[in-house]
């Protein structure tokens, strides 16, 4: 009679809760991910429960930066950050619906997949719970809302003069950027060793082939500092992906000098609003 009670008490909660969420609660309190994994997420879980997409982009938190807003209702971004574009193919591949054209990214071929990002999308438990109580979506997790409630509502405005007041840099913003350039060009500059970049290759070639059945694949490649932008590693794969994948439509990159980064690979709004338009230009031709 006390488990039965117990129960019913927590199932009551988790109601009321869902409700709070879905209804009461303003909805960007509960898309604020916790952390680049749960962003993730949300992103490919939100594909999957409405994946009638005419154009779907694929790619990186570099791809991420291109502004949404500025396309039609009709594309919708898989640009997982701190994954691999496989990640987002596969995702397209297992639903049932599939899009007309997908845009891929191409400037990290060379980073793998992540298994356990899929298995965790995909695990069966979880998505039972996500059809009967949307509160189990990543997007409607509570620790989100509360957390925002707490940061936004009350502390901030609570502390926001003491935090101005006593905030010091120990370094400057410019500082840091160079920082950031020089440790890609460290990165960057260090090729890919020719045997791996064939199994590269090899892979995405067997992977777009496939999605090419039903879909028509143009690949892209996201501008970054100038300095970074003719370094061995972003050659090798322009160079590669031009030879390589002549037969699919190619976005060519923009003058990088033409744009800003905010950390050296990641563009400035500016100047992912300036790239979104010349993608939308071209993806249209």
């Amino acid at each position: 009679m006390l488990f039965a009670k117990k129960t019913f008490i927590a199932l009551l909660f988790i109601i009321m809760l869902d409700y709070l969420l879905q209804h009461v609660i303003p909805r960007s309190f509960g898309n604020s991910p916790e952390h680049q994994w749960e962003s993730n997420l949300i992103m490919a879980e939100a594909y999957q429960l409405k994946s009638n997409y005419e154009n779907v982009i694929v790619g990186t938190s570099l791809a991420n930066r291109i502004n949404a807003d500025l396309l039609d209702d009709n594309w919708y971004k898989l640009t997982l950050g701190g994954q691999s574009i496989y990640d987002g193919l596969a995702i397209i591949k297992e639903n049932e619906y599939k899009p007309k054209r997908v845009f891929v990214e191409v400037n990290y071929i060379n980073r793998d997949s992540d298994n356990a990002f899929f298995a965790a999308l995909n695990n069966p438990v979880k998505e039972s719970l996500n059809d009967l109580i949307p509160i189990f979506y990543s997007r409607n997790k509570p620790l989100g809302p509360i957390r925002e409630i707490l940061q936004y509502q009350i502390l901030q405005p609570l502390f926001g003069l003491f935090y101005s007041a006593h905030k010091s840099e120990t370094f400057s913003k410019a500082e840091l950027r160079n920082e950031l350039i020089n440790s890609s060009i460290e990165n960057l500059s260090q090729g890919i060793d020719p045997a791996d970049l064939e199994e590269y290759f090899g892979r995405l070639e067997k992977e777009l082939d496939a999605m090419s059945t039903y879909a028509e694949i143009v690949l892209f490649e996201m501008p970054i500092h100038e300095t970074l932008c003719n370094q061995e590693q972003p050659k090798q794969i322009r160079v590669g992906i031009e030879e390589k994948f002549a037969y699919f439509r190619i976005i060519p990159i923009p003058d990088c000098s033409g744009y800003q980064t905010t950390d050296a690979v990641h563009l400035t709004q500016e100047s992912a609003n300036n790239y979104t338009e010349y993608f939308k230009t071209l993806s249209q031709e």
